[in-house]
């Protein structure tokens, strides 16, 4: 049903976090989701790999994939490995990758300084449809520039990004699941499904 709604009635794209499973039951839970009109989260896919690594990041991707299929003009919010230009276009060589525009700027203060007004500009800067205010100093247009425009910068964007800036969904549904993940891989699994189900149960009632 998650999968049918993506495909169907929300923006073309897909935010995706990871987990470590640091319990007795060790591995990376991935987890993938999208937003809807009234601000709610959709869980589209979720699953365990071995580790965060490349090819635990491609496993789960290809079977996303086998989910979804090719979708036009996709875009993918993901940060979780190194080279992950990479593993996108392994998977979906026509997808755009962007950039958590939170885990960015937390990257840039802790580089260069942590000014507040800096963290004002750059979210200026991110939202802006139209074009960048370049009120930034050098050093973080430099570092901004390096990293291209066309992944965090929504005047940039190659395809619409609506108003998903960020992966916090992502990470509210591995924070939803933050006791599941002590339980066995099954039983893991076994607690998305009931979440999805009593989600579903819910909002068809509101």
């Amino acid at each position: 049903m998650t999968v049918r709604a993506f495909q169907t009635c929300l923006c073309p794209i897909i935010i995706i976090d990871g987990s470590h499973l640091k319990r007795k039951y060790l591995g990376m839970m991935f987890v993938a989701t999208n937003m809807y009109g009234n601000n709610q989260i959709l869980l589209i896919a979720f699953g365990v790999g071995k580790t965060e690594s490349r090819e635990s990041c491609i496993w789960f991707l290809s079977r996303l994939k086998e989910c979804i299929g090719d979708m036009p003009s996709l875009a993918i919010i993901l940060d979780i490995v190194d080279s992950i230009e990479m593993v996108i276009q392994v998977v979906f060589p026509n997808a755009y990758h962007k950039l958590c525009c939170h885990h960015l700027l937390m990257n840039m203060i802790t580089k260069i300084d942590k000014q507040e007004r800096t963290k004002i500009l750059f979210w200026e800067d991110a939202k802006d449809y139209r074009q960048l205010r370049r009120a930034l100093n050098e050093d973080y247009r430099t570092w901004l520039e390096i990293i291209g425009y066309e992944k965090w910068a929504r005047s940039y964007f190659l395809v619409v990004r609506y108003n998903i800036m960020t992966s916090k969904n992502a990470k509210s549904i591995n924070s939803l699941s933050i006791d599941a993940q002590k339980l066995q891989i099954t039983m893991l699994i076994d607690f998305f499904r009931a979440t999805m189900q009593q989600w579903w149960c819910q909002r068809r009632k509101c």
